[in-house]
């Protein structure tokens, strides 16, 4: 099984769980989900997924001095853009199915 696709999976399936869990939240208190859920679902998941994939780097000083590989910021943003990418559209559909339920 190809690494990218097993981050994709892991990214999809906590995304699709926290998102799941604040459209019965808000559900459960008798209000509508709102689409900003889905940004909302999409951020919490994103920050879930870094401290999963990139946490133990973080707390390496050489990540941060830019020792091998890529400096810091590339590895940042491409962790976040592509558990944004990859999360965004189960988000959107999480939200859609508990929208047409209530």
């Amino acid at each position: 099984m190809d690494m990218f696709f097993l981050m994709a999976l892991v990214i999809a399936t906590i995304t699709v769980i926290v998102t799941a869990l604040l459209c019965r939240q808000r559900i459960s208190r008798g209000r509508d989900v709102p689409w900003g859920v889905t940004i909302i679902g999409l951020v919490c998941a994103t920050m879930i997924n870094s401290a999963l994939f990139i946490a133990p780097d973080v707390f390496n000083g050489s990540f941060w001095r830019g020792g091998k590989g890529a400096g810091p910021l590339v590895v940042l943003i491409y962790c976040f853009g592509f558990s944004g990418l990859v999360g965004l559209l189960p988000a959107i559909c999480v939200v859609a199915y508990y929208r047409m339920r209530s």
